[in-house]
């Protein structure tokens, strides 16, 4: 896939469990050993767009509904732009797009799509 994907709980932890390459290189990372590792997801956004970045996603279940045809929630159908604080503490504007599915083994994890602005 052409594109940065993390995978994280979708709790209010959301504990980062994988980071395919093209998110560490987003990211800014100069080795192989992974930063994103255990990390929260929602340690890595500009910490001023933190209460919107929740909120588009809160407005978006209020107004669309909390679940799919699979009894998931599908996540925001547009994407919700923010900054990703990158490894050396500098940003980078990229667009997000998300959704949550329920694993066997995690529970229900988020699937996180990002692309450059």
């Amino acid at each position: 896939m052409p594109a940065a994907l993390v995978i994280c709980e979708a709790n209010y932890q959301g504990r980062i469990l994988f980071a395919n390459q093209d998110a560490e290189q987003l990211y800014g990372c100069k080795d192989t050993s992974s930063p994103w590792m255990g990390k929260r997801w929602v340690d890595m956004i500009a910490p001023e767009e933190i209460p919107r970045v929740l909120a588009a996603i809160k407005t978006y279940r209020n107004r669309h509904g909390t679940k799919d045809m699979n009894g998931e929630y599908p996540g925001p159908r547009r994407p919700i732009s923010l900054h990703l604080i990158k490894a050396d503490g500098s940003r980078r504007k990229v667009n997000t797009l998300g959704r949550i599915v329920y694993n066997q083994h995690y529970g229900k994890i988020m699937f996180v799509l990002m692309f450059e602005s």
